[in-house]
């Protein structure tokens, strides 16, 4: 009898990497006998911390926190006495995923409209921030235009259904 086989093959993760940044939560973050752990900035913050990072700064400001890069700590702009740790860390960008994707805006960018390389400014710009998680084969602006008739269909829908339920009441 003959034995049939298949080869299955599967492509190699990405091997792209982002920085994520991350502060130590744990209640007491100076007691070595508490177990440490870590909570990630948001996208956004990341993205302030990072740029003021690369750019050599001592310090940056998020929220109500004052980042200390030589000391890699958080501390309060109130009390600087109440500080946390941070780290800076790489990942694989094909297993990041993130965490706040509908709390926090993307850093604002010039407009909507038609721009060069006949895409939005928006999209280009999106693009070039995220170009590690980019799959070449996806045309992005229709993604962008689907979700945006999706969103507006789910708002119709919501309406009618609440509609419907006020004349019931």
């Amino acid at each position: 009898m003959a034995r049939a086989t298949a080869t299955i093959q599967t492509s190699a993760p990405s091997s792209k990497k982002k920085i994520v940044w991350k502060w130590q939560s744990n209640l007491n973050p100076w007691n070595e006998n508490e177990t440490v752990e870590w909570t990630r900035y948001s996208d956004l913050e990341i993205q302030v911390i990072e740029e003021a990072y690369e750019k050599n700064e001592p310090k940056v400001e998020v929220g109500d926190y004052i980042l200390d890069f030589k000391c890699m700590v958080q501390m309060g702009k109130g009390n600087r006495n109440k500080q946390r740790r941070v780290k800076r860390k790489e990942v694989n960008a094909g297993q990041y995923l993130r965490e706040e994707r509908f709390f926090y805006a993307e850093k604002p960018v010039k407009s909507f409209e038609s721009g060069s390389y006949g895409g939005s400014h928006f999209i280009i710009e999106w693009k070039h921030r995220n170009d590690s998680l980019l799959d070449p084969e996806v045309n992005y602006p229709e993604v962008v235009v689907q979700a945006v008739k999706g969103m507006y269909l789910f708002s119709l829908l919501s309406s009618s259904i609440y509609i419907h339920f006020l004349k019931v009441f």
